[in-house]
C-alpha cells in the first residue's frame, strides 16, 4: 500500500529522485506537478510505516496533501516494505469496512456472489479515495481534504441519485416480470 510517485518521477541507482522531462504539445501537455514537492525516501522502519501511513486513503484525507516520506520499491528491504503496506492496511480498514458491508449488502441476492462482491467493495473503495485525493493533489485541484470533499458531494450528490434511479428501475422490472407471465397465461387461456 506504499504511495505511487507522480508520472515522470522515478528513483535513481543512488535513491535520489529523478523527474524525466516530459514532451509537451497542444494535446498532451505535461502534468502539472505541485510546487516544491519533493518527497523524502524513507530509511529505516519507523520511516517505511510513516510512509505507509501517509500515502494511505486516511492519511491522504487527513493530513490533506501529498506524502512527505515515500518508499523507494526498488532500493527498500523486504521488511520495510512489508512494513509499509501493513501500515497502510490498517489505516485503510474504515475504508475498506465501508465498501466491503455496501458491496456485500448489494450483493445479498447472489448468496455466495455477495462474498465476492464484499471483498471488491473492500478494496475498490480505498483504492479509488487513495487515487482521486492523490490526482486532487497533483494538479492542485483541491487545497485540502475539506476542499477535495466539498467538491465531490455534488458528484456523489448526483451518483447516489442515479443509484437510486437504477434500482428503483430494476427493482420495478423485477416486480413486473410475474405480472407478464400472468398476462401471457391469460393470454393463452382466453
Amino acid at each position: 500500500m506504499s504511495p505511487q510517485l507522480p508520472d515522470g518521477i522515478s528513483f535513481n541507482d543512488d535513491g535520489t529522485l529523478y523527474q524525466a522531462p516530459q514532451p509537451t504539445s497542444p494535446f498532451n501537455s505535461p502534468s502539472p506537478q505541485p510546487q516544491g514537492y519533493n518527497p523524502r525516501v524513507a530509511n529505516g522502519l519507523w520511516d517505511a510505516a510513516v510512509a505507509g501511513f501517509e500515502g494511505s486513503a486516511t492519511g491522504l484525507a487527513l493530513r490533506g496533501k501529498l506524502p512527505d516520506v515515500v518508499l523507494d520499491p526498488q532500493h527498500s528491504k523486504w521488511l520495510e516494505r512489508l512494513t509499509s503496506s501493513a501500515t497502510g492496511l490498517v489505516f485503510e480498514l474504515p475504508e475498506m469496512v465501508v465498501g466491503g458491508a455496501a458491496a456485500g449488502v448489494a450483493g445479498l441476492e447472489t448468496g455466495p456472489g455477495a462474498i465476492i462482491a464484499a471483498g471488491a467493495g473492500a478494496f475498490a473503495v480505498p483504492t479509488a479515495i487513495r487515487t482521486a485525493l492523490t490526482q486532487a493533489y497533483e494538479h492542485n485541484l483541491a487545497q485540502s481534504s475539506g476542499d477535495f470533499l466539498a467538491r465531490t458531494a455534488i458528484v456523489a450528490k448526483e451518483t447516489a441519485k442515479s443509484a437510486l434511479v437504477g434500482g428503483l428501475t430494476a427493482g420495478v422490472g423485477m416486480a413486473a416480470k410475474p405480472l407478464g407471465a400472468l398476462a401471457a397465461t391469460g393470454a393463452e387461456i382466453g
